[in-house]
């Protein structure tokens, strides 16, 4: 019961991000970023508060204040046809919710030439970006906005050596199956400032002007981890020497799960004991950040909006803008860990094939080669590095 309403309660919130009547730009990382054209230009009210807090000062209706309830958008590599657009909360849930260990299912010839079409490495990303509650005022040649916001980051990549036919033990070059996974979770509570340069504005005449907007945020991040593997077989004279190696840096219930795992040597059993809905709602690590921007409106026309005293919506301008985003830090402290593999080799007669498709679900990869013959022996050879907090 208590699943089935948290699995109702992330649908719920999915929803409202992709079903409201405002979308934004996506973000597909989460480092310190600078941002160029696109939605921070245009942007306006809560939906800038994040992207470029300077056109906080942009108004887009006659009112002092605005109220917004659930801002957002989703993201997915795999495309989908505009007509489908109402399958995206049930498209992306998967990859955020683990309410359910990924199944195992085979691979068809078809799956594979349009997974890897065109190379050998086949990559995977979606992400969320959600503002639940939002609410901006203006007053004159100041603004101020509040705004919580939740996003998601689920991305792997892989490479096409994982379903090659077996070679023969003269093959002459040596074969590398990886297997990347990176899942990124964080929350955030924020306050944002705009005003406009007033001595800069002074400078020239017309309506031309310039604002300045900071939004200084608190981030708490929920379930983390970031893992590599690595399985190299080089050619030899009794067939192929097989040498694997696997790091993996995680934060909250994923780490739980990892121990687990290898604890139990039971991956369903380790799965449903540390793995649920709320498994991203649980706060392993705080930090704080900064979004940062600058805008500059050249009104055409006849347009006056810009003119003192005066409120109503922009309607025509050219405008120029520059945005850093995620300028900051967050330090994981909470069941964090650092875990790495002994390098593993030994001799095999062929190379593996995998008949499994890989589907990125949160906890899959470690499951995926604890079901795999030729890589379920590295687990016993992973091993808790440090316990300790990382950035």
């Amino acid at each position: 019961m208590r699943n089935c309403l948290w699995n109702h309660f992330c649908l719920i919130l999915i929803f409202f991000s992709a079903a409201g009547s405002s979308v934004y730009a996506q973000m597909t990382a989460f480092p310190c970023q600078i941002a160029l054209g696109g939605g921070i230009a245009y942007t306006s009210g809560t939906a800038a508060h994040f992207g470029n807090p300077a056109n906080l000062m942009i108004g887009n209706h006659t009112g002092q204040y605005q109220v917004t309830v659930g801002l957002g958008g989703l993201y997915t590599s795999e495309g989908l046809r505009i007509p489908d657009y109402y399958r995206f909360p049930g498209q992306i849930r998967p990859f955020f919710i683990p309410d359910e260990p990924a199944e195992k299912t085979g691979i068809s010839e078809t799956e594979l030439q349009r997974m890897f079409a065109e190379s050998n490495r086949y990559q995977q990303t979606h992400s969320y970006d959600i503002i639940p509650i939002g609410l901006s005022w203006t007053d004159g040649s100041k603004a101020r906005s509040f705004a919580m916001r939740s996003r998601g980051l689920s991305s792997f990549e892989m490479n096409k050596n994982w379903f090659e036919p077996a070679g023969e033990p003269d093959h002459e070059e040596s074969v590398v199956r990886f297997l990347n996974e990176n899942y990124q979770v964080f929350h955030e509570i924020s306050l944002g400032f705009a005003r406009e340069v007033t001595m800069l504005n002074q400078w020239h005449a017309g309506l031309n002007t310039l604002y300045i907007g900071l939004s200084p945020k608190l981030m708490l991040g929920a379930m983390h981890s970031q893992i590599r593997f690595e399985s190299g077989f080089l050619p030899g004279d009794q067939g192929w020497r097989n040498s694997r190696y696997l790091e993996a840096r995680t934060a909250g219930d994923m780490n739980r799960f990892l121990a687990d795992l290898i604890f139990l040597n039971n991956a369903e059993q380790a799965f449903r004991k540390n793995l649920s809905p709320s498994s991203n709602f649980k706060i392993n690590g705080v930090g704080l950040g900064l979004d940062a921007g600058i805008t500059y409106i050249i009104p055409l026309g006849d347009d006056i909006s810009l003119s003192p005293h005066y409120r109503a919506p922009l309607r025509k301008s050219l405008r120029f803008s520059l945005a850093l985003t995620d300028l900051g830090a967050v330090r994981f402290q909470k069941d964090a860990g650092d875990w790495h593999s002994h390098m593993e080799t030994e001799t095999i007669i062929s190379l593996p094939v995998s008949g499994s498709l890989y589907k990125g679900k949160p906890g899959e990869l470690f499951r995926y080669l604890y079901e795999d013959s030729a890589e379920d022996a590295l687990l016993d050879y992973l091993t808790l590095a440090e316990e300790s907090s990382f950035y």
